[in-house]
């Protein structure tokens, strides 16, 4: 594998005496790792691919790790340093928190509200009683969904806390 890759240095070197510019190699690869970047974000009817922008940082990521590695094995290959360092990455659009609509949270408890009825035994069990099964605790459930809504805990936070109790 790693013959792959000085022999993927060596093409590098060879271009950049071929193409006469030893001295500018670093520049004019860097400006195409730009335009590279640029292209892969561009929109389809731009002429681009149109990926989105952590997809297209994560493509220049991987070419960067590329040229370090190269740059570590044949320093000369790359005259002006690393290609991809000041070739930046896209700015990422801003996270929106994710969370419930007032109408889902309504809908959620008024499931809860009905949540014993799920646990009944059904059919000619059901007919004897109504008893629930052996594994239903509507009213733990209950709990935890409330305690859920109204403090914003995550799910794994939860059954952590609710494990350090048990031990």
């Amino acid at each position: 594998m790693s013959d792959r890759f000085l022999s993927a240095a060596a093409s590098i070197r060879r271009a950049a005496s071929q193409a006469g510019r030893e001295g500018r190699f670093g520049r004019g690869v860097r400006r195409e790792v730009v335009a590279w970047r640029d292209h892969l974000a561009a929109a389809p009817a731009a002429g681009g691919l149109g990926l989105a922008p952590t997809t297209v940082n994560t493509h220049v990521a991987s070419l960067s790790g590329f040229t370090t590695w190269v740059l570590a094995h044949e320093p000369a290959a790359l005259p002006h340093g690393n290609p991809c360092a000041k070739a930046g990455d896209l700015p990422l659009p801003a996270l929106e928190p994710r969370a419930l609509a007032p109408a889902q949270v309504r809908t959620l408890k008024n499931l809860l509200d009905r949540l014993p009825r799920f646990y009944r035994h059904k059919g000619r069990r059901g007919a004897a009683g109504g008893e629930l099964h052996g594994h239903a605790r509507p009213l733990c459930d209950r709990a935890i969904v409330h305690v859920l809504l109204s403090t914003g805990l995550r799910r794994e936070e939860l059954a952590c806390s609710a494990r350090w109790r048990r031990m």
